[in-house]
């Protein structure tokens, strides 16, 4: 969808959860984006130095999952189950390594 106006809206709506939706643009080689679809609002995207933080979560027991734009690297594992106590820090941390494809 093309948006040749400066300054000009698009807005898209997505019906359902969904995970590293691909967006990019046919003119531009170097504009491109991932949509992450939730339906819970806890979620981080990592610094420079690959740490995160999810605020506000609420105690319980949660499943951890992870994503990297880039298939060439492969985490340890995707889910990882963290118990999230009140007050307390709770830490969790993935291991990524380059795949052979």
């Amino acid at each position: 969808m093309g948006q040749p106006v400066q300054g000009q809206v698009l807005t898209l709506s997505f019906p359902k959860v969904e995970h590293g939706v691909f967006i990019k643009c046919d003119v531009h080689a170097w504009m491109s984006a991932y949509v992450h679809v939730l339906d819970h609002p806890f979620h981080a995207v990592t610094g420079e130095d690959g740490t995160f933080e999810i605020k506000g979560l609420p105690p319980g027991e949660y499943e951890l999952t992870v994503w990297h734009a880039y298939r060439r690297f492969a985490p340890d594992k995707e889910r990882k189950k963290v118990v999230v106590k009140a007050g307390k820090t709770t830490m969790a941390g993935f291991t990524y390594s380059l795949t052979k494809n």
